[in-house]
């Protein structure tokens, strides 16, 4: 890490030694870095969960629909056109 030269700082050229309390700070920013970084990976690998969860139920959606299709194509050349109650399965042809 490196520390820009702003005035009224020490301009030596001798190393200086940061205080304890400097180098716990440094160390708490540290951590907060790796915190960070940790959960920033953590996001992205629950994120590859979630989309390939999001494929396999859309997948299962159209699968669904082409049956529900396919099902109604039946529906239609067995009974006609018209209206089925789903709790009662009583279908009502459509008037003409």
């Amino acid at each position: 890490m490196e520390i820009p030269n702003k005035p009224n700082t020490v301009k030596s050229t001798d190393s200086i030694k940061f205080s304890d309390e400097e180098m716990l700070e440094l160390s708490s920013i540290r951590t907060s870095y790796e915190k960070i970084t940790l959960g920033l990976g953590q996001c992205q690998i629950q994120k590859r969960e979630i989309e390939s969860n999001e494929s396999k139920i859309l997948a299962q959606l159209k699968k669904t629909e082409e049956q529900e299709d396919e099902f109604l194509k039946q529906i239609l050349t067995k009974y006609g056109e018209g209206t089925v109650n789903q709790d009662t399965g009583v279908f009502t042809p459509k008037s003409a």
